[in-house]
């Protein structure tokens, strides 16, 4: 058929020949096209809809998209994620000063493994090293990983604070493995021709504030320009799990990670503070010029923050029972940042874990433990689990008592259990009846109760008289003098450290009497520290003769206390201070940075100004960042392989023994 139609219409005269032609129809043209789509669209209406629908959806899928995490992040805000700290978002790096001109060019998996390497430390400002003839393999590393700081320029001056650049560039292969820095809810894992490229938005839900350790807030992080990405929405997430690799889609000029955390009240995600029309308008010619200038960098401020920082400060986050910031062993700060969790931590770094089988049947912890305990002595206590146990969130262990009593470890690590069993020291001054619990994957193990008795009575010979003091104001101690330390005996005795890695260092200390091990011959070297036995340690490592000057102002110490003696030396030489409710905890664990802080300055270190070599996971405004340098300066602190010292961790006793050890010997 085609588009005329054709009617019938009688012919006049029926007698008359009809021409060739002729067949009784005439021919007349009565609907075009035209016609056909109105009369479509009037005689069927919803088709209209159906139209007018997608054609909103083809224009404004974008911008749907662009927001539509807004809602997805709406439905999670009520489902906060367990926070067990942050990682980096990109962990290892291009070796960029050794690459040659083809190497530079190759994917991250082409690489020779020789130059990989750990990220380098970010730091606000780098040294601009184009044009100079530098040759310090960090420096040129970092500067050119971190191509743009956050608020920095196009400049490539690594500058931070110098443009509205809201995030910071890390320059990588294309293929480098992204990461996610903390547990989250991916809301939003898409592609786009200009901008972003392709990226993922994580939204983490009850998170520590840059700004204030015990706010909870929402962060979004958001990794731009990525080749690949490997999750979907809705999905969660874990610190350090791999979510996509590095490229170089959308607006980007070289293959590197843009990334970028937004607040919860910016309007949408990855965020930037101004549009093409606001710059034109602004008689800005470029993007890149608008960002040069600073334009909008008060909304950027507004709504973003410095990505790196947020990283950096929750890299040793420790989960804690409360929020509060306790005093230290000095009167100048604070033992760092003590935050809250509702559940386990995360195992400190290396300690490896592999799941059982699900079909391995695994038997429940147990407890081994006396039917009494003395108070004002330590007891020991023996936790017994099944190597199938998962122990991938390590074991937190405590008392039904609470603060009244003190463990050590307080925490136990895979490591640490890979022999089916951990000794765990028990002090306290109660007599009451207590249970000792540990709590992991699996739940909560709690032991027998354990009966609480007073210390027998024993007939000990009287305390020097404290030295009479005058009314006028004493005479400050003067400064200890190292003395000279005990001859060695032919060996040590100890039979638990001979494969240990601080061997050398405890040997060396136990012959010259500073340290001693317990009634069994056993020095147990990965227990944890006490402050009781920080003080013994580092006064016997002294050689200070002890002091009875000073009547101790402490609600937490008995008079007849092993350690009384070395406490009483150590306050009259202000080596060591209480807390400010007038306890001293003597059973409380000592974190390495407080260790080492104290070690080196009853040591008489000289720090250097300024100092150098702070560890990755050390940043020069903290108070202990000085003496973390002198002792890494003389190899005094064993740093991990990607040099981290992890300074709020607790010390092990043969940690404590290898720092003293060699600062002593500087």
């Amino acid at each position: 058929m085609s588009e005329f139609d054709y009617e019938i219409r009688p012919v006049t005269d029926q007698h008359t020949p009809l021409p060739p032609t002729a067949h009784g129809f005439t021919a007349r043209k009565v609907r075009d096209t035209t016609y056909s789509w109105e009369r479509f669209f009037r005689e069927k209406p919803f088709a209209l809809v159906i139209v007018g629908f997608l054609l909103v959806s083809l224009f404004s899928s974008q911008w749907l998209g662009e927001r539509s995490y807004l809602f997805r992040t709406s439905l999670i805000d009520s489902q906060p994620i367990e926070f067990t700290g942050t990682t980096m978002p990109v962990q290892q790096m291009a070796d960029w000063s050794q690459l040659t001109p083809a190497e530079r060019q190759m994917r991250f998996d082409q690489l020779p493994a020789g130059k990989i390497i750990p990220i380098p430390d970010y730091t606000p400002n780098f040294t601009d090293v184009r044009g100079t003839t530098i040759t310090d393999k960090d420096r040129i590393n970092a500067y050119i990983t971190y191509s743009v700081p956050y608020m920095g320029n196009y400049e490539l001056d690594g500058t931070a604070h110098s443009g509205s650049h809201l995030a910071v560039d890390i320059k990588a292969p294309t293929g480098t493995p992204v990461h996610a820095i903390a547990n989250g809810v991916v809301t939003k894992a898409e592609a786009s021709k200009y901008g972003s490229g392709l990226h993922v938005v994580v939204t983490h839900v009850g998170v520590p504030a840059l700004d204030n350790a015990n706010t909870r807030t929402t962060y979004r992080s958001s990794y731009s320009h990525l080749s690949a990405e490997f999750v979907q929405v809705g999905q969660t997430v874990t610190k350090g799990e791999v979510i996509g690799q590095v490229g170089s889609t959308g607006m980007s000029t070289t293959p590197h990670l843009h990334f970028q955390i937004d607040t919860n009240q910016a309007p949408f995600s990855p965020y930037w503070p101004f549009t093409w029309k606001e710059i034109e308008a602004a008689g800005i010619n470029s993007f890149f010029d608008g960002v040069r200038m600073g334009y909008g960098k008060q909304k950027a401020y507004q709504y973003t923050i410095d990505p790196m920082a947020w990283v950096m400060q929750y890299q040793d986050f420790i989960p804690t029972a409360d929020l509060t910031v306790e005093a230290g062993l000095s009167t100048e700060t604070t033992l760092g940042q003590m935050l809250k969790a509702n559940t386990t931590p995360e195992p400190p770094a290396n300690e490896g874990y592999v799941p059982s089988a699900a079909s391995q049947p695994v038997a429940e912890p147990q407890w081994i433990t006396p039917e009494a305990y003395t108070a004002g002595e330590v007891t020991q206590v023996t936790l017994t689990i099944d190597p199938a146990t998962d122990l991938s969130a390590g074991v937190r262990l405590r008392t039904s008592l609470g603060d009244q009593a003190f463990l050590s470890p307080t925490y136990l690590t895979a490591h640490q259990l890979q022999n089916g069993q951990a000794t765990v020291d028990l002090l306290t001054q109660s007599t009451a009846g207590m249970k000792v619990i540990a709590e992991g994957a699996w739940g909560q193990t709690a032991s027998a109760v354990i009966d609480g008795q007073e210390k027998p009575t024993t007939v000990t010979p009287p305390l020097p008289q404290p030295k009479l003091i005058p009314d006028s104001a004493p005479e400050p101690p003067a400064e200890p003098q190292l003395q000279p330390a005990p001859a060695p005996e032919p060996h040590s005795t100890l039979k638990d450290i001979t494969d240990h890695q601080y061997a050398e260092a405890i040997k060396a200390l136990h012959q010259r009497g500073v340290i001693n091990g317990y009634q069994d011959q056993t020095y147990r070297p990965d227990n944890e520290v006490n402050r009781a036995e920080t003080v013994k340690l580092l006064i016997e490592g002294l050689g200070i003769d002890l002091a009875y000057t000073v009547d101790l102002p402490f609600h937490d110490t008995e008079p007849n206390t092993w350690y009384v003696p070395y406490l009483e030396t150590a306050l009259t030489h202000q080596y060591v201070t209480g807390y400010d409710d007038n306890t001293f905890r003597p059973a409380r664990s000592v974190t390495r940075a407080e260790f080492v802080t104290l070690a080196a300055r009853t040591t008489g270190a000289q720090i250097p100004q300024p100092y150098h070599r702070v560890a990755k996971d050390v940043r020069s405004s903290d108070w202990f960042a000085p003496y973390i340098a002198y002792a890494l300066e003389h190899e005094a602190l064993p740093a991990n392989r990607v040099y981290r010292v992890q300074p709020h961790e607790s010390i092990t006793r043969g940690e404590a023994a290898f720092i003293l050890y060699k600062l002593l010997n500087i």
